[in-house]
């Protein structure tokens, strides 16, 4: 696992020698024991169990914010905070076509006004407190069920360690509202297949989700089949669309309708160029991309499939993943016409084929967070498919075992709270995964690796090192025009700069123009560099050439107007006869930012 790569030695093998440990069936019954007392003793005693769920919902709120995630980097966090700076929301805004999560912002704005509060601390608050909420949810949940005790343990340790949950440790997005209002759509849902009478309240749910964020309305098909489940004795001929046969065949036109709005709608089977701007505007992932080998990244590439399956190993808890393949694995031996399954089986599908299909414009690690929201049907799918294990035909062993690695690859999952609370660990696992993102996604994984090693810190030559042997790494892999590879040697020669090695920092700008020629960035600083070692003739022929890039005929960078002019005023001090301390005193005024 990558956020295990990203803990010390030592805490791995203690992490991995528990999980084993707790797998042993002597030590599993000590833990699952107390547990299942506690539960069957809870069910009886309603009023106690709404205390305690309050008292580990503020609890667990507190530990989400104390441990909230060390950098914004996740999402796209400081795109959100100038939004909401430079917008108002209002109720007005809820009835709009033009955003896709209106209720969300406006709840994070209005709570951020009127009490006061920095925008960005108000997000991570909320988030903390969802998270609270969360865990009063699962208690309640749980609790509740009518599904046996041992189940009960199981389908709690599902919940708690799911990846997703990475939402509540103050995240600074817009998906947190929404992931919690999916949790309880679908605890709602499984009241709903145990007699209770949910089905108002669902549709409630699912209308505010929709507002909180248009990924909500992925659960329209589940929600309309649960819609025909309810009336199915109002209305005789109803049974007839709730068998298997008849949901797999609008499962297939819905799949077909899918393809031909992905071709000719949304125009999505192709990037016809490499521009940003046509990236950015495509919904879903093209078959065909321009980029050469390997950053040919596509719907039907090997990359993505991977970036898919590491996604759901992030985001979805291990144990549901373990009672899904055994599923398949026993799929004859299972009761699939179920409705509870059929339902969950139904919510999952269609998060997972949007997660399949979709643009990530800032790759999947960093887009974790809108992808993670499929998470909790998959999660609710699979303890409808664990009850199949735990209805009395699987023995007390065999059960205790279940949880078991459900608990021990849950914690080892689980480490990622961790990692990303801590920047030296937040630190490797950003630089890891950003050397996965160039070899997959490709776009982007120049900033996850800038992030992660600006948070080394600048002691000793640490920082220097670790972006020399990344870029060492990533060197075979290099394309022809080399955007990302460009932006860390860039980065390096700041760095370089930073510490007055100007010869170094020269080197990693020529470097970076090299790579890739567009990035005029590196122009303008390499006439810095040059200035700064007196090389006026050669800095005074690369502004040119950057201001002819860039402010001729409009000016849009007024800054390399005014390098220009601050290079020819030393020149003219040096032909002047004027002394070196003189010009020297001119030089050290000169900063590349």
């Amino acid at each position: 696992m990558n956020q295990l790569a990203a803990v010390s030695t030592p805490v791995r093998l203690f992490l991995i020698s528990g999980a084993i440990l707790i797998t042993i069936p002597a030590v599993s019954r000590i833990l699952i024991e107390p547990f299942e007392r506690f539960l069957r003793v809870a069910a009886e005693r309603k009023k106690s169990v709404l205390i305690i769920a309050g008292i580990i919902g503020a609890i667990g709120s507190v530990v989400f914010y104390q441990n909230r995630i060390i950098t914004d980097m996740y999402g796209d966090s400081r795109t959100l905070l100038n939004l909401l700076a430079g917008r108002h929301y209002s109720i007005t805004d809820l009835f709009g076509f033009n955003d896709t999560e209106p209720l969300t912002r406006l709840i994070h704005q209005s709570l951020s006004r009127s009490l006061g509060l920095d925008q960005k601390l108000t997000i991570q608050i909320v988030s903390a407190i969802t998270g609270g909420l969360f865990l009063i949810a699962v208690l309640l949940f749980v609790v509740h069920s009518k599904q046996p005790p041992i189940w009960k343990v199981f389908a709690g340790i599902i919940l708690v360690s799911l990846g997703a949950n990475q939402l509540f440790f103050g995240h600074v997005e817009d998906y947190t509202l929404v992931y919690l209002a999916i949790i309880v759509f679908l605890v709602l849902s499984w009241r709903l297949f145990e007699g209770r009478k949910t089905l108002m309240a669902m549709m409630g749910v699912f209308a505010l989700g929709v507002g909180l964020h248009v990924e909500m309305l992925l659960l329209t098909p589940a929600l309309t089949y649960a819609i025909f489940y309810s009336n199915r004795d109002r209305f005789p001929a109803i049974p007839r669309p709730l068998r298997p046969k008849t949901i797999i065949a609008a499962l297939i036109l819905t799949l077909a309708c899918g393809l031909l709005a992905y071709m000719f709608y949304f125009k999505a089977y192709e990037f016809t160029s490499d521009n940003q701007n046509e990236i950015a505007s495509k919904i879903f992932l093209p078959v065909n991309n321009p980029l050469p080998f390997p950053h040919a990244y596509s719907l039907l590439s090997l990359e993505h499939l991977s970036d898919v399956l590491q996604e759901l190993l992030l985001t979805v808890a291990p144990g549901a993943l373990l009672i899904c393949i055994l599923a398949l694995v026993r799929f004859r031996e299972l009761r699939w016409d179920d409705q509870r399954t059929i339902f969950f089986s139904i919510a999952a599908f269609y998060f997972l084929l949007f997660n399949l299909t979709v643009n990530p414009i800032l790759s999947m690690p960093r887009d974790w967070d809108f992808l993670s929201l499929a998470a909790a049907p998959i999660a609710f799918l699979s303890l409808a498919l664990s009850t199949h294990f735990f209805d009395g035909s699987t023995t007390r062993r065999t059960m205790n075992l279940l949880i078991a690695c459900s608990l021990g690859m849950g914690i080892l999952s689980s480490t990622v709270f961790f990692v990303n609370s801590h920047e030296d660990t937040a630190s490797r696992r950003l630089r890891s995964i950003g050397i996965w993102v160039y070899r997959s996604y490709y776009r982007g994984s120049s900033y996850i690796i800038n992030v992660g090693c600006k948070l080394i810190g600048t002691e000793n030559n640490m920082e220097i090192e670790e972006r020399r042997r990344i870029i060492q790494e990533l060197e075979p892999f290099k394309s022809k025009h080399d955007s990302e590879l460009g932006f860390l040697y860039e980065k390096l020669g700041q760095v370089y700069f930073m510490r007055g090695d100007y010869d170094n920092s020269a080197r990693c700008f020529s470097k970076s123009i090299d790579v890739d020629a567009m990035n005029l960035h590196s122009v303008k600083e390499l006439a810095v560099t040059c200035l700064k070692t007196r090389r006026f003739s050669l800095a005074s022929d690369l502004i040119d050439v950057y201001n002819q890039q860039v402010n001729d005929p409009v000016v849009t960078e007024p800054t390399g107007l005014t390098l220009s002019e601050y290079i020819n005023y030393i020149g003219v001090l040096e032909s002047s006869g004027r002394d070196s301390l003189s010009i020297q005193k001119a030089l050290d005024q000169v900063q590349l930012f």
